[in-house]
């Protein structure tokens, strides 16, 4: 793959990603309002955890500096860049078009098995999926596959458009 084909991949996985995340977010919220019990007990949100390891690492002096409005304003795209990545890495690693409904539920369960089963649990920001009641389980499972299939399906549009 010569660079400028790399550089097209990962700034149209971005979008793609960008899309994907938009729509997780907004059924997120959705769900929040809607049926809370079914939510997936976060502790913490993943990004505001991030921001205070982060901040952990500064002297107590500089620590002190960081601007709440900023905090928020991190954490939020660190949840961004969370889609974003996985909108890339589906971009430079997916080479011929098949069935997006396949490639899209794919990406989701993914994306959802990095953070549900991996990441999540062990930093203890989640309890593991067998301590939780099977409508959150379910809940993030739906809403990643979304994600996917949101994710692929803008990927695809981006490519039919350069190919036109």
């Amino acid at each position: 793959m010569q660079r400028a084909e790399i550089i097209r991949r990962i700034s149209s996985g971005m979008v793609a990603g960008l899309a994907g995340t938009a729509l997780t977010q907004g059924l997120q919220m959705a769900g929040q309002k809607a049926a809370p019990e079914q939510m997936p007990p976060i502790r913490q949100h993943p990004g505001e955890y991030m921001v205070e390891k982060v901040e952990k690492l500064l002297a107590p002096e500089k620590r002190e500096k960081v601007p709440k409005v900023l905090e928020k304003g991190l954490a939020q795209a660190l949840g961004m860049g969370y889609g974003l990545t996985f909108g890339v890495i589906y971009d430079l690693l997916h080479r011929r078009r098949s069935n997006l409904l396949w490639e899209g539920t794919a990406l989701g369960l993914a994306t959802w098995a990095v953070g549900y089963l991996g990441w999540l649990p062990a930093t203890r920001l989640m309890p593991r999926i067998t301590r939780q009641k099977p409508g959150q389980v379910a809940g993030g499972i739906v809403t990643h596959i979304l994600y996917g299939i949101a994710t692929a399906g803008t990927l695809r549009l981006l490519r039919n458009r350069r190919a036109a």
